[in-house]
């Protein structure tokens, strides 16, 4: 049933209530529907009227920051005409607080052959927080369905270690600038449904430019 457009509003304001609302709903969803078929809270505690306002936080559904994985490629992005403006914005990003930056060894050994300029854009980022991911038993079970399943060859290695370690970390997104192995449609569905076959959740792969706040418009 389609509620009139004032019960529409009430309802998103209601469903996110502060103490004490907010935790009862968590354990006991709306029970059915009552008059006028409006769905009502539990008869334990009172509900606000449909006419009254329900206020939540400005960022109440912003207070998770998103852990961002960083590939080599969007480091030295940072140096590439092409890319910079949006590599750079992703920094940004970093610096203002706006993402959580995520890292790795496969990262670190990447960078160890990268030009001065490049290590120092990596040690920033380092600077920034960045949380650091290592190669493990589960990383390394993970890589191996990848490569049973021939998703790249054994010469790709690494981009496939990137993704195992991104999703056992369960980061929010990969951020990449290879668009041949990683940020392409038929290897981000090859890597999930092997994510999916072995209980881990779906990985979002973009680039950094669908993925910054900064940039051009």
């Amino acid at each position: 049933m389609v509620f009139p457009l004032t019960r529409r509003r009430m309802l998103h304001g209601v469903l996110p209530l502060p103490e004490p609302y907010a935790g009862k709903l968590a354990c006991t969803v709306l029970r059915g529907l009552g008059d006028g078929n409006i769905p009502r809270l539990p008869d334990t505690e009172k509900a606000p009227p449909l006419n009254s306002v329900v206020m939540v936080p400005k960022n109440y559904y912003d207070m998770k920051i998103q852990r961002i994985y960083v590939d080599t490629s969007v480091i030295g992005g940072c140096f590439d005409s092409e890319f910079s403006i949006w590599s750079d914005g992703l920094m940004r990003d970093f610096r203002d607080g706006n993402f959580k930056p995520v890292i790795s060894e496969i990262v670190a050994e990447e960078i160890g052959e990268a030009p001065v300029f490049v290590r120092e854009k990596y040690a920033e980022l380092i600077g920034l927080d960045a949380e650091y991911l290592e190669i493990d038993e589960e990383s390394m079970n993970l890589f191996s369905k990848y490569d049973q399943r021939e998703i790249l060859t054994e010469k790709y290695r690494n981009d496939m270690l990137h993704i195992s370690l991104a999703t056992v970390a369960g980061v929010d997104i990969v951020t990449s600038w290879n668009f041949r192995h990683i940020v392409r449609f038929d290897k981000i569905r090859a890597f999930n449904s092997v994510n999916i076959e072995n209980g881990y959740r779906q990985l979002e792969i973009y680039s950094p430019r669908e993925v910054t706040t900064y940039g051009d418009d």
